[in-house]
């Protein structure tokens, strides 16, 4: 270990971090009445309060563990072996200051810190609970994978705040600590959980590359699933913080992806709402974070629109499974407004090749010229090569005769090697028509019936519109 870890060790555990004034109350006043002696689930319940006080329960926890030399797995596991008695008594005798800082004294940026740690913790568990995962291993993993940043802000208070506020879109928060410190929130975490003698399961879900190679396969695989939960929890927390970290909008997309593909359509509402109930509980007996970071709060209609939208586009369940998986996966990138260019990308570029459609283009009208001008090229083919068409009714062209049409038009056009290929166009807009888009199928697509190739190609239109806004 160098030198500058060392030191930065023992002064973060000397120091601590502050714990709710009166969740140590309510813990002291419980465990001396005897309510924890056998009900550890309770004891859990309270304990989970605050995540700073579920590492200072741990952080105790780990020393009679240390004497018998057993290793921490999870929550509820270091419970039971320890106890109600063991338990009860360590939450009994819990100063009420356990810390060299106060709350009551914490700068914006130690509250929004804890604040992040919370929603970090609380989403981690939410996504456990849905995915087989215990949830009181991701609580207490994600808590853990947190302890570094919670342990610089409140020690080094001045030199966090000065990270926080680089803003420019290059800086990195945990890259900017290192080098000031020597040392990464992560290392300093993982440092700290071998001395408490956790697995090596836990410490290589906390980032420990050399504990992974003390595992069986099976060990591996958990570990990944529960490191990739609890970065996805931290990747939400992230987001909440536009202000800090200059990627929160990918990290946004990043958390929803993941936890859409974990947890179907309504997952991002079912772990907010598990959030916003945590945090809700956390504000009541933190009073020092007066606010929730607005875009929980806000983006309430954000997350429900993507499930509300994809009822709308019944096309969809017509898709094939991966098809359908994948345009579900765009409807959550689509922002409550605006237009999400990630999720253009994505229709353009991933759902349409894998529908089966080889290239195509997207026309839009272009009403001083009175034509449909190409504006994107689809798959394999150039700009230069999509020509431009006049949408009078005069017109014979499939995407002039497409933007005119109700339904989509079906039929071929005419290669200058004398070949053929089915195309299909339909027109973009429901009440004001601006657009055509326009395909050419592949082999594999073209042997499907033609009700089902209609059917993937309404679904791709209409996700469009969506992402367009077109009404």
């Amino acid at each position: 270990m160098n030198e500058r870890l060392e030191r930065g060790v023992s002064y973060a555990l000397q120091g601590w971090a502050p714990v709710s004034d009166s969740v140590i109350r309510d813990v002291r006043l419980r465990a001396s009445q005897g309510e924890y002696r056998n009900d550890t689930s309770l004891a859990m319940k309270d304990v989970r309060r605050d995540p700073t006080l579920a590492l200072l329960v741990l952080k105790r926890l780990s020393e009679t563990a240390a004497v018998r030399g057993d290793l921490q797995s999870n929550l509820s596991e270091i419970f039971s072996k320890n106890g109600e008695r063991t338990l009860s008594d360590i939450l009994e005798s819990t100063p009420e200051i356990c810390s060299n800082h106060r709350l009551t004294d914490a700068t914006p940026e130690q509250l929004a810190c804890i604040t992040r740690s919370a929603i970090a913790a609380s989403a981690s568990e939410s996504i456990g609970e849905h995915t087989g995962i215990s949830p009181h291993a991701a609580f207490v993993t994600s808590s853990l994978r947190q302890m570094g940043h919670i342990l610089i802000a409140w020690n080094y208070p001045h030199l966090y705040q000065r990270v926080l506020k680089e803003r420019s879109p290059d800086a990195n928060v945990d890259q900017s600590l290192t080098a000031l410190l020597g040392f990464s929130p992560t290392l300093l975490a993982v440092t700290i959980a071998q001395r408490w003698h956790f697995t090596p399961s836990t410490c290589a879900a906390l980032g420990d590359e050399q504990a992974i190679e003390l595992l069986s396969a099976e060990e591996q695989m958990k570990s990944e699933a529960l490191r990739q939960i609890c970065e996805a929890g931290e990747a939400l927390a992230r987001s909440m913080y536009p202000e800090h970290f200059p990627d929160a909008e990918r990290d946004w997309q990043d958390a929803s992806a993941f936890i859409r593909a974990k947890l179907g359509p309504s997952g991002m509402r079912a772990v907010l709402s598990s959030v916003r109930t945590y945090l809700t509980e956390f504000q009541g007996h933190t009073p020092q974070v007066t606010t929730l970071p607005s875009r929980l709060t806000v983006q309430r209609d954000d997350t429900e629109a993507p499930v509300l939208k994809t009822k709308t586009n019944k096309h969809i369940r017509a898709c094939p499974p991966a098809l359908a998986a994948i345009i579900e996966d765009i409807y959550e990138q689509m922002p409550h407004n605006g237009v999400s260019r990630d999720a253009l990308d994505a229709l353009l570029k991933q759902a349409i090749p894998l529908a089966g459609f080889d290239r195509g283009g997207l026309y839009l009208l272009d009403p001083d010229s009175m034509l449909l001008r190409p504006r994107v090229p689809i798959g394999t083919i150039e700009l230069t090569d999509l020509a431009s068409h006049a949408f009078s009714g005069r017109s014979r062209s499939a995407i002039s005769a497409a933007l005119h049409s109700l339904l989509p038009y079906e039929g071929h056009s005419s290669e200058i090697d004398g070949t053929t290929r089915s195309i299909i166009a339909g027109a973009l807009g429901v009440e004001h028509k601006s657009g055509v888009l326009y395909l050419e199928v592949g082999e594999q697509l073209s042997m499907r019936p033609a009700e089902e190739r209609l059917s993937i190609f309404k679904a791709l239109r209409q996700a469009l519109n969506d992402i367009l806004r077109l009404e």
